[in-house]
């Protein structure tokens, strides 16, 4: 599906086992994901000209997406222009398409993709459009237009 193609496009090989009820995989996953797209971002800025002195190593950032001040997911996101994000959702009253919102510096607010939700799980991956320190906070809302769970990334 999307995020294999998205998996595929970073040079980032999907594990074999992806059990979405398994919290502890999904969490490691996403550090991987994390870690890989920050590697692929260095990796390309050696390969344009940069040196390991040159080359800020910032790290990625991580906040637990909650809804009534209990953890239902978390959010990833992978520094870089392009920036990535890792969304994992678990435990919501939900399924069928969600969709991801985020806030960025200035307070504006884009509407980044929708993924799909089983029995109140799911994970995404995404492109961001704007840097990843840009971006102060995510969310994710059902179909009906009801914030599901939100994160906030400052």
């Amino acid at each position: 599906g999307f995020e294999t193609r998205l998996f595929e496009q970073m040079g980032v090989a999907r594990p074999r086992l992806w059990h979405r009820a398994n919290r502890g995989v999904r969490r490691v996953w996403a550090a991987a994901v994390a870690t890989g797209a920050l590697g692929l971002g260095l990796g390309l800025g050696l390969g344009l000209g940069g040196s390991p002195a040159t080359v800020a190593k910032p790290a990625p950032i991580m906040a637990n997406l909650t809804a009534d001040h209990i953890v239902k997911g978390e959010v990833y996101l992978a520094p870089g222009h392009p920036g990535w994000l890792f969304m994992s959702v678990h435990g919501v009253h939900a399924s069928g398409i969600v969709t991801c919102h985020v806030r960025v510096r200035g307070g504006r607010s884009l509407t980044v993709g929708s993924f799909s939700l089983s029995a109140g799980s799911g994970s995404w991956l995404y492109q961001l459009p704007v840097p990843a320190s840009q971006v102060q906070a995510a969310w994710v809302v059902s179909g009906g237009g009801k914030v599901l769970a939100s994160a906030t990334l400052v």
